[in-house]
């Protein structure tokens, strides 16, 4: 986890590593997951994982207590039962060179051969804790991304390509721009990041969500966003994580769950079954 997603990229505020487990047990067979739920934990069950990966920290604020009853609290005592250790990359591998964010990035750009080929793509706010006391911080290590294109490019034409690579049932705009060049990136609730993106001179956010109020204050700077939906801009991401570990950590299996779907759906959808995972499998 630390060669994948190193615990001084992640946010001060975040819970990352190991969260739920014994660091001597064996370790064979490991599940990767945006989320953990109840269904996850089944998953797990059923193809006899060691531990679970959820890119979401299962334990992020402080528990008193530990109650069967509740959905969450029960999934954490099912894992504990069944010895699966229960670890979280979040925003160490948002932060960390080839992460998420760099990820979401390709996509922006219409591919890593063309992000390689950019003006700009660097940390839209660079890691302030250097690896080791005698070096610099790295301007491609941190929390979200500037993007520059070689050329201005339409909004629409954007917010197409992000759907395109996303995968995404659909993309929100806050238009304040018609093109742009300059792009401020980050997956999940990036909203934040909205005085960064000013300051760098972005005319464009993109992420997965942002409240009303700051959507009001994007459109009054000039700044458009594109929000494709906050589990979207991470889950397509799952199995360059899992590949990502498995060259780390030669020897155990690596799936992707299969169970772990989007919280939001449309509402005249049929409800969808999770389908449980047949068999352990490196990711393509």
């Amino acid at each position: 986890m630390e060669a994948v997603a190193p615990a001084r990229l992640a946010e001060p505020w975040d819970n990352v590593g190991l969260l739920l487990g014994d660091r001597a047990a064996t370790c064979r067979r490991v599940l990767v997951s945006v989320d953990w739920t109840p269904q996850v934990l089944a998953e797990a069950l059923g193809m006899r994982a060691d531990a679970v990966v959820s890119y979401h920290p299962p334990i992020f604020e402080a528990l008193k207590r530990l109650d069967a009853a509740d959905p969450a609290q029960g999934a954490l005592l099912g894992a504990a039962r069944a010895g699966i250790a229960l670890l979280s990359p979040h925003t160490a591998y948002d932060a960390v060179q080839g992460g998420m964010t760099d990820w979401l990035a390709e996509g922006l750009a219409g591919g890593a051969r063309e992000l390689a080929r950019v003006a700009a793509h660097e940390a839209l706010r660079p890691a302030s804790v250097p690896p080791v006391p005698t070096s610099r911080p790295s301007l491609h290590e941190g929390a979200g991304r500037l993007l520059e294109l070689r050329r201005d490019q339409p909004l629409s034409a954007i917010a197409a390509r992000l759907r395109r690579f996303l995968g995404a049932p659909r993309i929100d705009a806050v238009v304040a721009g018609a093109r742009h060049r300059r792009i401020a990136i980050c997956p999940g609730a990036g909203a934040g990041f909205l005085p960064e993106a000013i300051a760098r001179g972005a005319t464009l956010l993109v992420t997965g969500e942002a409240r009303h109020h700051e959507q009001l204050a994007a459109r009054a700077a000039g700044v458009s966003m594109l929000l494709a939906g906050h589990t979207w801009t991470e889950r397509g991401c799952m199995p360059r994580l899992a590949r990502a570990l498995s060259s780390a950590l030669p020897g155990p299996s690596f799936t992707v769950a299969s169970s772990d779907l989007p919280p939001l759906t449309d509402a005249g959808a049929r409800p969808r079954s999770a389908r449980a995972a047949r068999r352990p499998a490196r990711p393509r």
